[in-house]
């Protein structure tokens, strides 16, 4: 097997357990509760946890990466992960939950990076599509992973084996990493110089903070309609929470199949043009969703439009902006990606406060602000880069 075979074999075994954790996490928080003997408000900390960790990893792996090589990241992400997820799955201390909740975002960052590096290197003229199909197996993953869990909190009255599998994958994937990838060995000499000050001048960069702030947007709002949808039903539908949980996965469905499409679509469509209809669709989304609360039928079509129009985004994103810096692309990517992760510890905990507090309406509102929000980014990063090529014409 070729090493681009195998890489982008790797790159979607370790989305797809990406996917069953991420997609699992929920379904545990009040296993986790009884174990650490914490009242169940007080364990949404190891959200917080997690995203600190992803937040550290992601701004440190950009320099890790042109130092160590993207196969150095991919190994140690795996090892976090592991341990990460092996230990707040089943510790009895509230702050040994928290530490290995932060081992495993410290994890979850560094596989981000790796994988989405390797893929654009290996794939440089096809990695908005080979991005997008990874990134459908971590939708895969986040459907599969809540559905094994119903299953076995019948059988076994736990929701934990999804996360145990998706730690289980990771496992096997690191012999197939330390054996069958190559390691690229990083360049010191001049080049590394000239990385080191490219380094220095992106941090003042625009535009990768405007990048920054369009990933911590679109984190923002798709952890939050992943996270506080099941709410909104209950209040809104007066839904079960069994009838609301499928409604979540079918939301996770649709995203996954608009990753799916994208895949088939990205090596015709340019990225500025996938983006476009998907920040479109959101807003037509949102605003459905905001026209229609109370109307079960228009409200569940919202919701599906809302998963179809994210799943593209952020892969597509992220191929966008790797191919605009690509002398710098691990290092832009680690400062824009870093500062997204930032959306899920602020605008999805945010979400829940304007929902409980402030009712469905302010929701709806709220989503349709942020639809709004990116789309007048993306705006902004094309009238920016139009600009420049007129100036270089």
């Amino acid at each position: 097997m070729s090493q681009s075979r195998i890489i982008l074999a790797v790159g979607c075994l370790v989305f797809l357990a990406l996917g069953l954790v991420t997609g699992s996490i929920g379904t545990i928080l009040g296993e986790v509760s009884v174990n650490t003997l914490t009242p169940l408000e007080a364990i949404g900390a190891l959200y917080t946890a997690l995203f600190l960790g992803t937040i550290t990893s992601q701004i440190a792996s950009g320099y890790i990466h042109d130092r160590l090589g993207a196969r150095f990241l991919l190994l140690g992400g795996l090892m976090l992960n592991v341990a990460g997820v092996s230990g707040y799955t089943t510790s009895q201390s509230f702050y040994l939950m928290l530490f290995f909740g932060f081992l495993s975002g410290l994890g979850f960052g560094a596989l981000l990076m790796s994988i989405q590096m390797m893929i654009s290197v290996t794939f440089p003229d096809l990695r908005v599509r080979y991005l997008s199909l990874i990134n459908t197996f971590f939708g895969i993953g986040a459907i599969i992973g809540p559905l094994i869990g119903s299953q076995t909190i019948v059988l076994y009255q736990t929701a934990r084996p999804p996360l145990w599998l998706g730690a289980l994958v990771m496992f096997a994937v690191i012999p197939i990493t330390w054996f069958l990838i190559t390691p690229q060995r990083p360049q010191l000499n001049t080049v590394q110089t000239d990385q080191t000050i490219s380094m220095q001048s992106l941090f003042f960069s625009p535009w990768v903070w405007i990048f920054g702030l369009l990933f911590l947007l679109y984190i923002g709002i798709e952890n939050g309609v992943g996270g506080w949808t099941s709410e909104y039903l209950e209040l809104t539908l007066r839904l079960s929470e069994a009838n609301a949980a499928q409604v979540i996965s079918a939301f996770w469905a649709t995203f996954t199949i608009g990753r799916a499409l994208n895949t088939a679509v990205s090596a015709r469509l340019s990225p500025p043009v996938i983006l476009f209809a998907c920040f479109i669709g959101a807003l037509c989304a949102t605003l459905l969703l905001g026209a229609s609360q109370g109307n079960q039928t228009l409200t569940f079509g919202a919701i599906l439009l809302m998963g179809l129009s994210f799943g593209p985004i952020y892969p597509t994103t992220f191929g966008y902006l790797t191919l605009l810096f690509p002398k710098s692309a691990a290092k832009a990517a680690s400062i824009a990606t870093g500062i997204g992760s930032l959306g899920g510890a602020t605008l999805t905990a945010q979400q829940g406060t304007v929902l409980v507090n402030l009712g469905p309406a302010s929701n709806n509102l709220y989503l349709i602000a942020i639809a709004i929000s990116m789309l007048v980014i993306f705006a902004i990063i094309q009238f920016g880069q139009t600009r420049q090529q007129t100036q270089v014409a």
